[in-house]
């Protein structure tokens, strides 16, 4: 059984931010429901400096100024294993980011550790633990919390420090630790520049097979769809799905009668949205030579796409870090198109993958 305490109040949460304020590192998590909501709703938030851990309740504090004020402290590194809906949880309950951040699943790919590590693995490969996650999937806006739920979370702070020590001391042996809090800027950088509705549509993966004008409606169409699930908060989905709405993309129907001839659009939804939708599709999507998506690459660019992430692989393999971390599918088609390195791949990538890029696009077609 690890010792914690349990916050419940306002005053214990300023104590408890008080006791680790000083310290250089202090490892975070969270836990959150999301089944039936756009927004993970808070449910836990783990807090620990390596000796005291906090389970510090989000249903019972509300103010959460001391939190903040240690999220926004430069002097204190925020430690967290695969961050992403984490920093949700954080943007939706306190509207503040952790930085400086360092991310131990992104630590341990850069180390030579593994990509992708889940925090099971990672405690097994770094240090020879093995945790069960039996309670992940339970409910954890219970209360009072469940004994095995209150060990089962803080566990996920207690060992994250070890963790933590393994890949940092891997790291400053190869001289990477700057790439590592680069990569944590870069994380909350993204996290906080959110993007635009207009953009949303991107995400739909068949979207590039449509007609520029079709894409044009795709757009508005998701763009509608996210409002009115942030609006509603509830899963995109639950207003209309992707499929769905490339299929009202293509076919465009002009009445809430003839909506019903797309497979999967449900009456409930024809009734709800139908005369929205029907606004929507009946506008007319001129293309302005503005094509919103990239068309696939051409025979020559996928040659030289090939090249580039083969030669991508042996950098990695020489590294002892894995391609996805350094340059993705996308960075790799994006960089043969601008026939530079794609938009991000700045900073510690930069003086590595700027002379392989060259070389393969420097080959004749």
């Amino acid at each position: 059984m690890s010792d914690f305490s349990f916050v419940a109040d306002n005053a214990g949460l300023a104590d408890s931010i008080a006791s680790v304020a000083q310290c250089p590192v202090v490892m975070l998590d969270t836990e959150f429901m999301r089944t039936d909501t756009f927004y993970p709703i808070p449910a836990l938030l783990q807090l620990s400096d390596g000796t005291s851990h906090y389970l510090i309740d989000p249903l019972a504090i509300t103010d959460w100024a001391p939190l903040v004020a240690l999220f926004r402290n430069p002097n204190v590194i925020k430690v967290l294993h695969s961050v992403s809906e984490d920093l949700e949880v954080f943007q939706r309950l306190l509207g503040a980011l952790p930085r400086p951040l360092l991310d131990t699943q992104v630590g341990a790919a850069l180390a030579g550790f593994g990509v992708g590590l889940g925090y099971q693995r990672l405690l097994d490969t770094l240090l020879g633990i093995a945790i069960d996650k039996d309670e992940t999937r339970s409910n954890w806006l219970q209360r009072p919390l469940s004994d095995a739920q209150c060990q089962y979370a803080v566990l996920d702070v207690l060992h994250l420090m070890p963790a933590f020590e393994v890949i940092r001391d891997a790291l400053e042996e190869q001289g990477r630790m700057s790439w590592w809090l680069e990569e944590g800027d870069r994380c909350i950088d993204r996290a906080e520049q959110q993007a635009p509705l207009e953009d949303y549509f991107r995400k739909i993966k068949s979207a590039w097979r449509l007609s520029p004008t079709d894409q044009l409606c795709l757009r508005a169409l998701c763009i509608w769809r996210e409002t009115v699930a942030r609006e509603q908060d509830v899963p995109r989905g639950r207003i209309v799905k992707d499929a769905i709405c490339i299929e009202l993309a293509k076919r465009r129907p002009s009445h809430p009668g003839a909506l019903s001839k797309i497979k999967g659009l449900t009456p409930s939804v024809i009734r709800r949205h139908g005369e929205t939708l029907c606004d929507i599709l009946a506008v007319d999507y001129r293309d302005d030579g503005q094509i919103p998506l990239e068309f696939p690459l051409n025979s020559a660019q996928k040659a030289k796409a090939k090249a580039l992430r083969d030669a991508v692989d042996g950098l990695g393999d020489e590294l002892a870090v894995p391609r996805e971390l350094l340059m993705s599918k996308r960075d790799i088609e994006d960089s043969i198109r601008l026939e530079r390195l794609a938009p991000g791949l700045d900073g510690w990538r930069s003086p590595v993958l700027t002379p392989i890029l060259n070389e393969v696009l420097s080959v004749n077609d």
